[in-house]
């Protein structure tokens, strides 16, 4: 009879604890804004992202392989481009549509906003450095003179865009994913290594996530 061979949960655990990123998980839920029959949320919604909410903030460690595209994960039409495989310990529950951050890094992005009936408008993500906005005709706004940003959103101080007007605004922002797959659904095995009897033991769970930003609902 050959011999068994077990998987070592602390080894997985020891190369996460030493080449994973450090994220923030935050866990989903559907809005009740929903509406059954469409399918559709609420547009006027202020409390979820199209139809989501995000709950139960965490810090965690997680290797992110595979980013560029890979033929296993083709769909039609093409690859799904954005997307990444995250492995992170047993412990960490993972469900569809949850969402990662990763606050130690940055990426660059652009969006046109509507002028809202405040001062204070809300960008798609949190805004951490402003690069450029520009308004009608290509009227450029300044940092500190026409706006300010609080609480990664945009504070207008000065002269802004008329109310409902769209305007377009570059910055950095932290990359995030929202996870759409588990690539093993159970992750369970019984170990017998170095035991009279084998033990039922979790294995890291890995999960296929897609950039926030190309995310279609």
């Amino acid at each position: 009879m050959a011999p068994r061979v077990d998987f070592r949960q602390g080894s997985f655990d020891g190369l996460i604890d030493k080449h994973g990123y450090f994220l923030d998980h935050y866990h989903a839920i559907q809005c009740p804004c929903l509406d059954p029959s469409s399918g559709s949320p609420d547009p006027l919604c202020t409390r979820c992202t199209n139809g989501w909410q995000y709950y139960g903030k965490q810090e965690i460690q997680g290797i992110m392989s595979g980013f560029t595209s890979e033929k296993q994960f083709s769909e039609g039409g093409g690859f799904l481009l954005g997307s990444s495989t995250l492995t992170v310990k047993a412990e960490v529950e993972m469900a569809y549509h949850d969402r990662i951050v990763n606050r130690r890094s940055v990426i660059n992005f652009s969006e046109l906003v509507t002028k809202g009936d405040t001062t204070t408008d809300k960008t798609r993500f949190e805004i951490i450095t402003p690069s450029l906005v520009l308004g009608k005709e290509g009227r450029e706004y300044t940092l500190n003179t026409n706006y300010e940003i609080v609480d990664g959103k945009i504070h207008w101080v000065g002269t802004a865009p008329t109310e409902g007007d769209f305007y377009s605004i570059a910055y950095q922002t932290y990359p995030s994913w929202l996870v759409f797959s588990h690539l093993h659904l159970v992750r369970d095995t019984n170990i017998k290594f170095q035991q009279p009897a084998p033990v039922l033991n979790r294995l890291p769970i890995q999960v296929m996530c897609k950039l926030e930003y190309l995310w279609e609902d």
